[in-house]
């Protein structure tokens, strides 16, 4: 692991300081605001960042193969080496979709990050080495490296025009996919176009369900072109249709509360924090993860236990009214945040966490290990303090929304999930609480906000 750890670490480096160690970049924001406005000094710094890129892209895609050849290390820890290496693609990933989670949110289809034959990601790479020869004011980034990009085989973003631009490229080589496209170049992609496919006398029978495939991926693409270009279409995952609010959040997080929490877990062993009255933090600090992770827990019991003894106004009555339906166990549901991060998507990956990166890499190495648990009864204080009408469904309406959107997407406390204004919180929206490290407190107040304005 230490030799990986130290591979990892070069890595970050590679991806996210290779800008910054082609140009200087000034330390104040208004300054780095306007250095980044001149054309030339932009150019070299891109020039610098896509160049990382491309070196930690093909790099990594070598360590998978490694490791695939590997017969020496264990299944599980190739599991949790891949996904680290992933959440290095999502990170750059981010940066050429310029941070903005709700574009991320709409690349992804599935629960879990998809595998890929090394032979296919090698392939993809060979093609996005060809673009990227053509100018360092693009990159294009193999998508099936990524946790979250499942609706094509490139991401690519260009500079080179007066407004940037965020291409979708689908790679489609072989006799028959090129044949299967020429057909379907005349079908618009819409979902009812699926059924015209199959009196389509010029596709064999025998290619048929390779062509609906062919089309669900273009429909795909489109709704997801359409809602980046629009703010509201159709989420190619729930099908649903979907309108953003016009107000962008800037969301606050608690990186450096927890950064505060690993450095005190290095000097004490263990630290304890809570976020907003509802999110309790535990660390633990040791050489051996295990002990790591024993007294992580033990942190957060004790930050659990503070909060109950010294809570805020108000609270002991939510807190009688969840008991009365939440089962004891469930007051509490616990997080291991490095887990998490890594299984979920799509979300802001660890490496773009704004901790120092010798606690990222401790974490990562198990000698520091971070808990957080949500608190329902304080979450949905936390919403009535900020003026919401939240609380808790029926089991009734919690089961008919599992039925309708995927019980993944409905997290339930004693068969019951969290209701605000009639509408149902899914998972996606506490995702970012403990993978993004998002505080609830100002999400909950533009939500209200938010509630307040389509009201009037």
């Amino acid at each position: 692991m230490s030799d990986f750890a130290e591979e990892y670490s070069r890595l970050l480096k590679g991806a996210f300081e290779s800008g910054s160690r082609r140009v200087s970049l000034p330390k104040e924001r208004a300054a780095l605001e306007a250095f980044l406005m001149d054309p030339k000094q932009r150019r070299h710094f891109l020039s610098g960042c896509h160049r990382g890129f491309e070196k930690v892209q093909n790099r990594i895609v070598r360590l998978l193969q490694q490791m695939e050849d590997d017969a020496t290390v264990p299944s599980h820890e190739k599991n949790y080496r891949t996904m680290l290496l992933r959440k290095v693609i999502d990170g750059i990933a981010m940066q050429q979709l310029s941070w903005k989670t709700w574009w991320v949110r709409r690349l992804a289809l599935h629960d879990v990050a998809p595998a890929t034959p090394m032979d296919v990601i090698q392939e993809a790479l060979q093609a996005a080495n060809e673009l990227n020869m053509q100018s360092r004011q693009t990159f294009a980034l193999v998508a099936d490296l990524s946790t979250f990009i499942h609706v094509a085989d490139l991401l690519r973003v260009d500079f080179r025009g007066p407004v940037p631009t965020v291409s979708l490229i689908e790679l489609k080589s072989g006799r028959v996919n090129e044949m299967l496209m020429t057909q379907l170049e005349k079908y618009n992609p819409r979902e009812e176009s699926l059924k015209l496919v199959e009196g389509d006398s010029g596709i064999p029978e025998r290619y048929k369900v390779q062509a609906r495939r062919m089309l669900r991926q273009r429909i795909r693409v489109s709704q997801i072109q359409e809602i980046l270009a629009t703010d509201q279409g159709t989420d190619p995952g729930l099908k649903l249709p979907i309108r953003l609010t016009e107000t962008e959040l800037e969301e606050e997080s608690y990186d450096l509360l927890l950064n505060d929490l690993c450095a005190q877990a290095k000097e004490d062993g263990v630290a304890a924090g809570c976020v907003d009255r509802c999110i309790h933090l535990g660390v633990g600090f040791s050489r051996e993860p295990e002990v790591a992770k024993s007294l992580a827990i033990d942190a957060l019991h004790y930050a659990i236990v503070r909060h109950l003894m010294e809570p805020p106004g108000g609270f002991s009555i939510v807190l009688e009214e969840v008991k009365s339906v939440v089962p004891k166990k469930e007051l509490f549901k616990v997080i291991d945040l490095v887990h998490s991060n890594l299984v979920s998507v799509p979300c802001r990956p660890l490496v773009l966490w704004g901790i120092e990166r010798d606690n990222l890499m401790s974490l990562v190495t198990g000698k520091l290990f971070a808990v957080a648990a949500l608190d329902v009864s304080g979450f949905l204080w936390l919403g009535r303090q900020v003026g919401l009408d939240i609380s808790l469904s029926t089991r009734r309406e919690a089961s008919q929304t599992a039925q309708e959107l995927g019980s993944s997407n409905v997290p339930t406390w004693g068969g019951r999930t969290i209701i605000v204004s009639e509408g149902k919180l899914l998972s996606g929206f506490f995702s970012r609480f403990f993978n993004d490290l998002a505080r609830p407190l100002p999400v909950l107040k533009a939500m209200n906000d938010t509630l307040e304005n389509w009201q009037h």
